[in-house]
């Protein structure tokens, strides 16, 4: 019975080896290059060109590389070819210009023209060398045609256009670690290219003719360690962790358990058209403290989101991040992180809020015309007794001259009795006060 059985067997898989239905070559993740051509990429024997301000390293050579068609919503995991950066997309061949590159074309697209092609996807691994840590990382094409999608690790994170082009990887690329950068590039017209700004589905629609296409420049991975701060605030958008409402520019890192810390977000909206930004913040103290909002910034204008965070009263002492993250819907991700330091309480602080008791009001003066100083020490529940600048300073121990209570003319209290044990305060003065009346050299 098993020799009658096996003929038939082998006559099945022989069909199934020619019948037409499998003729078509099953997806492969990438096609085998020749015996003497590799793709390397490995950093350290790439071109790299350093200065002062900033390094770069080539990432030119062979890239898998494979037409997009309509496989645009995210990178590919297979049919991978490879065709070589810089270099423009074969099939178009003039007077000006000849197919000069070998395209290595993967089985399920060997047949396709590509003279007629206007988007592909480019990839290959990139390695972050250790030493740029802390610097801004960019990818750069020298000469780009048209339009290029960047994604990273499959994540998308920006776009550049024609002639050349830069986005930021700095948050998406940890430096000593291998990343997958791939490219959706697409060829348009110009007119296509400034109907990219606003729609990109729509600009690869518009007709036209391309002669070089992909690209066609040098393209290399950037490292700037100067000059990081002016382009970080000096971009189209901005989002960073600022002070309190009423100051903005205020840097209050030092804290007490049981005390408000206050900051804010700040988005700044500097391009052409509306963004909405995501804005997701974490407070590390032991129970951390999250939230997150969702604003709309409108071209020229800003947008604030208050933080409030109340410490604990037995929060330890130590350093505690403020980090937040805001993602707008333009693909750009920005970072911002700022530290916290709680100090215990000394005793002036325990004791910095319980009043003076009735019987040693009486021996702190106040010499305050305008009164503001006289308001801060009520709120701060110190008791003072107000006097005018006649007044007999013997039976006080203290004395307190309130903010721009001197001029450089006008009445002032008797300070003979400093040389008695007399204490003075002397809050704010002008600069002339404190010369002619109190013998600063200012």
């Amino acid at each position: 019975m098993l020799n009658t059985c096996w003929p038939v067997w082998l006559a099945t898989v022989v069909c199934a080896m020619f019948s037409p239905t499998q003729r078509t070559c099953k997806a492969q993740p990438a096609v085998h290059l020749p015996q003497d051509v590799n793709a390397v990429w490995d950093m350290s024997k790439a071109y790299r060109e350093t200065t002062p301000t900033r390094e770069r390293i080539s990432i030119n050579g062979l890239w898998r590389w494979q037409p997009a068609g309509d496989r645009t919503d995210k990178v590919p995991t297979n049919r991978w070819g490879y065709f070589k950066v810089p270099g423009s997309w074969p099939g178009i061949s003039n007077y000006m210009q000849k197919d000069c590159q070998t395209v290595y074309a993967h089985p399920n697209w060997r047949d396709e023209n590509l003279a007629r092609i206007t988007a592909a996807w480019y990839q290959r691994e990139i390695t972050v060398p250790d030493q740029w840590s802390g610097h801004r990382i960019t990818v750069r094409a020298e000469y780009l045609n048209s339009y290029a999608a960047v994604y990273v690790d499959g994540k998308r994170a920006g776009e550049m256009r024609f002639p050349r082009g830069e986005v930021d990887l700095t948050s998406a690329c940890r430096p000593g670690e291998k990343h997958l950068l791939s490219l959706l590039v697409v060829a348009m017209p110009l007119q296509g290219v400034m109907l990219s700004y606003n729609d990109t589905n729509s600009a690869r629609n518009v007709k036209g003719t391309v002669a070089r296409r992909g690209l066609c420049g040098d393209v290399c991975l950037v490292a700037t360690p100067a000059a990081d701060a002016m382009y970080r605030n000096n971009r189209p958008l901005l989002a960073y962790l600022a002070g309190k409402p009423t100051r903005f520019t205020s840097k209050d890192h030092n804290f007490l358990p049981d005390e408000t810390v206050e900051k804010q977000i700040i988005v700044i909206n500097n391009s052409r058209e509306s963004v909405t930004a995501q804005c997701v913040w974490s407070f590390g103290l032991p129970r951390a403290a999250t939230g997150s909002k969702q604003v709309t910034v409108a071209p020229g204008e800003q947008e604030h989101v208050l933080l409030r965070f109340e410490l604990p009263a037995d929060l330890a002492p130590g350093a505690y991040a403020l980090r937040a993250t805001i993602k707008f819907n333009t693909s750009e991700t920005q970072r911002n992180r700022f530290v916290i330091h709680v100090r215990p309480p000394s005793a002036a602080d325990r004791h910095r809020n319980v009043q003076i008791s009735a019987n040693s009001a009486a021996k702190i003066a106040l010499f305050d015309p305008k009164g503001e100083t006289r308001k801060l020490l009520a709120a701060m529940g110190a008791s003072c007794q107000s006097v005018e600048a006649g007044a007999d300073l013997s039976q006080y121990d203290l004395l307190i001259i309130g903010k721009a209570a001197l001029t450089p003319e006008g009445p002032a209290p008797d300070m003979t009795r400093v040389r008695d044990g007399l204490k003075v305060i002397v809050f704010e003065q002008t600069s002339e006060a404190l010369e002619k009346r109190l013998g600063f050299r200012v």
